[in-house]
């Protein structure tokens, strides 16, 4: 049988009680609903405005589900 790895997009807390860790993408949802939020309001005001595009710092966590592990 052969290896998998595994990676996530966006970190869930829950799975932090798990082993082994998952690696994933984590991305900040509070920014993105405050801006997305921001960003609807004006398009509200001014519907015809130029669509706009955000980009968020996001953040990966390595954790065991992608990591090869060499056995003897």
């Amino acid at each position: 049988m052969g290896d998998l790895l595994l990676a996530s997009l966006d970190h869930v807390a829950i799975l932090d009680a798990f082993r082994p860790r998952l690696t994933c993408v984590a991305e900040p949802s509070y920014e993105i609903g405050r801006r997305g939020v921001d960003v609807l309001l004006g398009r509200i005001g001014n519907s015809e405005g130029p669509a706009k595009t955000l980009r968020l710092k996001t953040e990966l966590r390595i954790g065991e589900s992608s990591l090869r592990i060499k056995s003897n």
